[in-house]
C-alpha cells in the first residue's frame, strides 16, 4: 500500500527557532529547502512554555501556525505527527492537498492520522484483525507469566488506586474489561464489582482465565471470547450497560470507530491506557546495534491521537503521562528469551543462529546472572460522561 504522505524529518541539531520564526520560500536551512513545502518552520512541541505531557495540542496548533504566519492555514500542504511525545520529537509529514487547520479541531482528523501513523511507526507494519490475534495467542505463555508476577500486580493496584482517586467507585459496578488477557484486572475488580465481562480474542488466555474464574469461585465474572471489533454490542445487550468501560493497552482500542464503540457502552466512565512513545531497554539497544547495526527505533505513541480524538469530542477526561521504569536480574537463557521476544515485538525474524546473542549476554553476566535496566512511557485516559 502506497503511503499517502512522505516524511521530512525535521533536524533538532542546531539551535532551537523562537516562537513566530519561520523560513520563507527561497532561504535554505538544516530543515528547510526551498521548494520543498509551500512555507517551511522549525516546529517545537514546547510553545509558550507548554508542557508537551500536559498538553491538548489541538488546541494550540492552529493558533501557534497562524501566528508565525497568518497565511499558513490558507497555504500549508503538512502536519505533524508526533515520533516521541516526551522528547518533542516531531516530523513534518508533507502531503498531496492542502490541510485546513480548522480540522485540528475534529476528531475525524486524528483518526486519519493516526491510521497513516501506523504505516509509519509500527515496525511490525499493520496487521489484519486474524493477524493480531492470532500474534497474541504466540505470544500468550509468555504473557500470562509476566502480568502474574510482583510487577502485573503492583501495576493492578497503581492503575485501580488512580481510579478510585479520580472518583470511580467500583463497589457494586458493571464493568466491562476489553482485552482482558490472563485477566489481571478482571479478577481485581470482581472483588467489588457486582458483575464483570472480560472480553479476550486469545484462546489461550481467555481459557487460562476461565480457569482462574472456576479456581477462584468468581460466579460474577463472564469471559467472551471475541475481539471488540467484532462483538455486536446490540446483540450482546452492551449498550449503556456498564458503569466502567476498562480497555488497558487493548489492540481492540485502535480507531474513532471503536473508541465510539466503547463510549456508547458506558453509562458514566471509559479507561483507556496506551502507549506513549517509549520503549527501551539497555541490553535491547546494544543488541540492536550490533545485529542490525543501528540504533534501535522509536516505540509508538498510540496517546496522543486518542487523547485529542476525545477532546474534541467534548468529553470531561483526565490525561496521564508517566514512565515504567524496571530492572531485571534474571538467568542468561531467561535473558536471551527476552530479549528474542521483544526482537519480534520489534518485527524482527528471529536469527537461526544465535550465537551472537549468546555470547553477547554471556558477556553481560555476573555468576549466571544479567541485569537488564530499561523504561517504558505509557498513557492513561479517563473520560467522564
Amino acid at each position: 500500500m502506497q503511503n499517502r504522505c512522505d516524511p521530512v524529518t525535521v533536524n533538532r541539531s542546531r539551535p532551537q527557532k523562537t516562537t513566530g520564526e519561520y523560513c520563507r520560500e527561497g532561504e535554505e536551512g538544516d530543515d528547510c529547502k526551498p521548494g520543498d513545502l509551500p512555507e517551511c518552520c522549525y516546529v517545537p512541541l514546547r510553545v509558550k512554555g507548554l508542557v508537551a505531557e500536559q498538553a491538548l495540542l489541538s488546541i494550540h496548533l492552529s493558533a501557534f501556525f497562524m501566528k508565525i504566519n497568518p497565511a499558513f492555514a490558507h497555504q500549508s500542504r503538512i502536519f505533524i505527527l508526533i515520533k516521541d511525545y516526551g522528547k518533542g520529537e516531531a516530523i513534518l509529514m508533507k502531503t498531496d492537498r492542502k490541510v485546513d487547520l480548522k480540522a485540528l479541531h475534529t476528531p475525524l482528523f486524528w483518526d486519519e492520522v493516526w491510521e497513516q501513523s501506523k504505516e509509519q511507526f509500527t515496525p511490525t507494519g499493520k496487521k489484519t484483525l486474524p493477524q493480531t490475534v492470532d500474534s497474541w495467542n504466540k505470544r500468550a505463555e509468555r504473557f500470562i507469566e509476566k502480568t502474574g508476577g510482583v510487577e502485573g500486580n503492583q501495576r493492578v493496584r497503581r492503575v485501580t488506586q488512580w481510579l478510585v482517586e479520580q472518583g470511580v467507585c467500583l463497589t457494586g459496578s458493571s464493568i466491562i474489561d476489553i482485552g482482558a488477557g490472563p485477566g489481571a484486572f478482571s479478577v481485581h475488580f470482581a472483588r467489588e464489582a457486582k458483575q464483570v465481562v472480560s472480553l479476550e480474542p486469545t484462546e489461550i488466555m481467555a481459557q487460562y482465565l476461565k480457569k482462574e474464574v472456576e479456581s477462584r469461585k468468581l460466579n460474577n465474572i463472564k469471559v467472551v471470547r471475541n475481539t471488540w471489533e467484532e462483538v455486536d454490542i446490540e446483540k450482546e445487550g452492551y449498550r449503556g450497560s456498564f458503569d466502567l468501560v476498562f480497555a488497558s493497552m487493548s489492540p481492540g482500542l485502535n480507531s474513532l470507530e471503536t473508541i465510539e464503540k466503547a463510549l456508547a457502552c458506558s453509562r458514566k466512565y471509559l479507561f483507556i491506557s496506551k502507549h506513549a512513545g517509549k520503549r527501551h531497554s539497555d541490553l535491547l539497544a546494544e543488541l540492536w546495534s550490533l545485529l542490525y547495526g543501528e540504533p534501535l527505533p522509536s516505540w509508538r505513541n498510540e496517546a496522543i491521537y486518542i487523547l485529542n480524538m476525545l477532546y474534541n469530542c467534548n468529553y470531561e477526561l483526565v490525561f496521564k503521562v508517566w514512565d515504567d521504569r524496571f530492572e531485571h536480574e534474571l538467568s542468561i537463557a531467561e535473558t536471551v528469551e527476552n530479549l528474542l521476544e521483544e526482537l519480534k515485538i520489534f518485527g524482527k525474524e528471529i536469527p537461526t543462529n544465535q550465537d551472537k546473542i549468546f555470547q553477547y549476554i554471556e558477556a553481560k553476566a555476573s555468576k549466571g546472572l544479567v541485569i537488564n535496566r530499561g523504561v517504558t512511557r505509557n498513557a492513561k485516559i479517563l473520560v467522564k460522561k
